[in-house]
């Protein structure tokens, strides 16, 4: 009777716990306009930051795409630029010994002093290969036309030196062709590098065919220098800088023009000054 007299209160959401009731919460029906204005931007949030994921997720894939398409693209490229540039340097040898041959119909001297300046770069550079040229040769002509791609193979990659220092302001102020200009110059730079290439100069003589066996080092070294100058004669270019019409009062200012250039004069095997360049000028003066 006291049950019926005293009903427990009731609901969907009630759970009851033995003699004990546990009410639902009660849902809030009412809220403030902070509240609301919270929960908007809760939720704007949320979704904000859902949007940002999703598109970062995309991005990352179309730019995971764009590398590998890129990949693709530059194997080709790089295969089309490797035929251009084949293509490309067998025309212009084709060019080059028809213009050549066309010039040293004309120019029969040109090929020695070509070969001159080709074995200046060479000692500039490193030794490599060095030449003779005989005009009327066909085949020591087509020799002379590789050895001068092969000194500029050499020279692009190692780079000239005092020589070439030094034939810049004479050229500009004689307008001598820069192989003269580099053969009359080139026994005394070789002579002041010495003391610091004595084996490559050794080297270089037995390549110029001079009988150095049983000699010394220095010696063979020395008698590389009397072959190019013996080759100079054979030429038949200027042997000294007064040949060339240049007085003694300009030899300073070459020194220091040629010591303005450090760009070839850092790679010299030997450090010069603008003293030394000064008597290397009055040595070939």
């Amino acid at each position: 009777m006291s049950a019926a007299a005293n009903p427990r209160p009731f609901t969907f959401d009630t759970v009851f716990d033995g003699e004990r009731v546990i009410a639902p919460p009660k849902v809030k029906r009412v809220f403030t306009a902070e509240e609301v204005e919270a929960a908007r931007a809760e939720a704007f949030t949320q979704g904000q930051r859902s949007v940002t994921a999703q598109a970062e997720a995309e991005m990352a894939r179309t730019l995971s795409e764009a590398v590998g398409a890129i990949r693709t693209a530059f194997g080709y490229l790089t295969d089309i630029a490797h035929g251009h540039r084949t293509e490309s340097a067998e025309l212009a040898l084709v060019c080059a010994r028809r213009i050549a041959d066309a010039a040293l119909e004309q120019f029969p001297e040109q090929p020695a002093i070509a070969a001159l300046e080709a074995l200046s770069r060479e000692l500039d550079a490193q030794p490599r290969l060095l030449v003779r040229a005989h005009g009327g040769d066909v085949e020591a002509r087509e020799g002379m036309s590789l050895a001068a791609t092969l000194a500029g193979l050499a020279f692009s990659n190692v780079g000239v030196a005092a020589v070439h220092a030094l034939e810049y302001p004479l050229g500009g102020a004689t307008h001598c062709s820069h192989g003269a200009g580099n053969g009359l110059l080139l026994p005394f730079v070789m002579r002041y590098n010495l003391p610091a290439r004595r084996h490559q100069l050794a080297v270089i003589a037995r390549l110029l065919g001079a009988d150095v066996d049983g000699r010394s080092e220095t010696d063979a070294a020395e008698a590389a220098i009397s072959a190019v100058e013996q080759l100079r004669r054979d030429i038949g270019i200027p042997l000294r800088l007064r040949d060339l019409g240049v007085t003694e009062s300009q030899l300073r200012p070459f020194a220091e023009k040629a010591f303005s250039i450090k760009r070839i004069l850092r790679v010299n095997p030997r450090p010069v000054t603008v003293e030394d360049l000064e008597g290397i000028l009055r040595a070939a003066f």
